[in-house]
């Protein structure tokens, strides 16, 4: 028997661009972004099904696995808690590390949420630094405004809400509203 080979697709969004992603016998292994059209095949029901969902605005149930085989612990604990992230909410990279009760590790954690391979899936769009700015996003900051605006957060200089007085507050805290 001869191993499975990885799959490759692609899902066009309008206005956005195209999400590819590569698919392995173990899950998702894979998602990157292009402002370009692609003609890759949508070929996983699945992840098809999530991103539909997700593009009509609603949070999206992932049922399918994600090929986390090769990723430390800690880059998949960190992954754990920004699955949590509401949908429509962010939060900082200070609030994930205390969720982690390693205050100090800022850094690694950015590193972490850097490295997430299944962004969208795991919403590292939702992470955001303690000041409000953005940070940065695999796929580009405009993607990034561009799903947060999705999912009904504004985006200015900083990210706000319809409160943004106590999304500033949740800020200062190294959270938001938590």
């Amino acid at each position: 028997m001869s191993p499975l080979k990885n799959k490759n697709g692609s899902i066009h969004w309008e206005d956005f661009g195209t999400i590819f992603y590569t698919w392995s016998h173990e899950g998702l292994q894979n998602i990157s972004f292009s402002e370009k059209q692609s003609s890759t095949k949508e070929d996983h029901p699945a992840l098809k099904k999530f991103f539909k969902a997700y593009r009509e605005g609603h949070e999206a149930v992932r049922d399918f696995p994600l090929d986390i085989q090769n990723y430390t612990s800690f880059q998949r604990h960190v992954w754990h808690i920004i699955s949590a992230i509401p949908f429509g909410e962010v939060r900082s990279y200070q609030w994930i590390t205390d969720q982690m009760g390693q205050p100090a590790a800022v850094r690694a954690v950015g590193q972490a949420v850097g490295a997430n391979p299944f962004p969208i899936v795991i919403p590292c769009h939702r992470v955001v630094n303690a000041n409000g700015e953005l940070g940065g996003f695999s796929g580009g900051i405009e993607w990034k405004k561009k799903l947060l605006a999705m999912e009904g957060t504004q985006v200015c200089n900083f990210v706000c809400k319809k409160k943004p007085r106590s999304i500033l507050r949740g800020l200062r805290k190294g959270g938001l509203g938590i």
